[in-house]
């Protein structure tokens, strides 16, 4: 059994068509993680989701006719330094969009390849 691991996890909330440098945000944010040797970080595409930069009209009737700016999570997972050097720089590239939240983490099994 391995030992937990302490890390830090980053959550970075966007649209899908929000874009930085002629491609998505999301992808770039990922991509300049990589470039930066970040140990991981994974994208998930929502269905729904609301907040101060995508307010829904009026009642939940009107849920049927949310645009297709569907939500985006990214999530980002390194050791405290590591997210630390990376995020001034991404909150460069979000720019007024979205949000980020950093939080403790304990990584308790990563496997070890294919």
């Amino acid at each position: 059994m391995q030992m937990p691991e302490h890390r830090q996890m980053m959550r970075i909330y966007v649209g899908e068509r929000h874009t930085h440098g002629g491609l998505p945000l999301y992808e770039a944010i990922v991509m300049y993680a990589r470039r930066h040797q970040i140990a991981g970080a994974s994208v998930f595409i929502g269905d729904l989701a609301y907040g101060h930069t995508n307010l829904l009209p009026g009642s939940d009737e009107h849920l049927s006719r949310i645009s297709d700016d569907k939500p985006v999570l990214v999530e980002i997972i390194d050791y405290h330094l590591n997210i630390a050097e990376i995020l001034p720089h991404v909150i460069e590239m979000m720019g007024n969009k979205g949000m980020i939240t950093v939080t403790d983490v304990t990584v308790v099994h990563r496997g070890k390849g294919h």
